[in-house]
């Protein structure tokens, strides 16, 4: 698929990686789209004093005086071919205009990591849009950071990738993976925007009921005395799930209840009877989808 094709591309280590020209319909999409530079002659080298190897694009007339990045020694010339980069302007750009029309231009929040789109029309009011290029390693810390030090009570967060941060997930901001709601085709970018707007209108239904002072948990016949940070907690996860989000990053709700570094365990912090209600698994936390009869120590409950 194009677009996964260059979304990899997109997300690629270190930001100004090259890319070998295959020839391919795809590369040849891109290069039409803008997605892709115009590709330029790239030759091999190897420096003679520290022995560091590598790709260099190069004008042919420049190559005698291509140095090592590392200590500036001669390097030795190896083979030639063609290569290209990605245009990473052109994504956050495509989208904020299927977004805002063609004068739209988006804003870089974090270099090469967070853009603000636009802001699209909703049932709810005037919501900001982000792209986010995620990436193995990543430190969402300063996203989180920025997100939250934003104006507007909702967000719609686009990210690159299908394997969500739970470190993003917060009270009133919608995470949606680009392959949901994108498709890239010769003729170009399409975005369904009206997807993202109902998203954002139209919550979910609900299975359980979060009392308006959270501190209660209402499931089916059965309710959950809430105190303190577990109120914190709980609103989170709630939240969570009204927006369409199963399982939540468990560091991600501990952090907004105040008990990250005081607490590792969800069994530290709540006792048995809280079971009943939520299940967890591989750092992720979810509502059940009904109580677990008490002393049965029933399956957990793959919502």
């Amino acid at each position: 698929m194009l677009f996964k094709r260059f979304l990899r591309w997109f997300e690629h280590e270190p930001v100004d990686a090259l890319m070998p020209v295959d020839d391919s319909d795809g590369t040849n999409n891109l290069l039409v789209l803008g997605a892709l530079n115009t590709p330029r002659r790239t030759i091999r080298v190897q420096c003679m004093d520290c022995h560091l190897g590598g790709v260099r694009q190069s004008y042919v007339h420049g190559d005698h005086g291509l140095r090592c990045i590392k200590c500036g020694g001669v390097v030795e010339l190896g083979a030639t071919f063609q290569s290209v980069q990605i245009n990473r302007e052109w994504l956050p750009r495509a989208l904020a205009q299927q977004m805002a029309g063609a004068d739209q231009l988006p804003t870089m929040l974090i270099e090469n990591r967070l853009w603000r789109l636009a802001h699209l029309k909703t049932k709810a009011g005037r919501v900001p849009v982000y792209l986010v290029r995620c990436g193995w390693g990543v430190n969402y810390d300063p996203t989180l950071d920025l997100l939250r030090a934003e104006n507007g009570t909702r967000q719609i967060v686009l990210t690159t990738s299908t394997l969500l941060d739970g470190d993003l997930v917060e009270a009133d901001r919608f995470i949606v993976p680009l392959m949901e709601v994108a498709k890239l085709e010769t003729e170009g970018l399409w975005l369904n925007v009206e997807h993202l707007a109902e998203l954002v209108s139209t919550p979910p239904p609900l299975w359980f009921r979060l009392t308006a002072n959270a501190d209660r948990l209402i499931l089916g016949d059965e309710e959950l005395l809430l105190r303190r940070g577990q109120r914190r907690f709980f609103r989170g996860l709630a939240d969570a799930h009204g927006r369409g989000i199963k399982r939540v990053s468990t560091d991600s709700l501990l952090r907004r209840s105040k008990y990250r570094g005081k607490y590792t365990s969800l069994h530290q912090l709540m006792k048995p009877e809280f079971f009943r209600f939520i299940d967890h698994k591989n750092g992720e936390v979810w509502i059940r989808k009904e109580v677990v009869p008490a002393k049965s120590g029933g399956a957990a409950d793959e919502s």
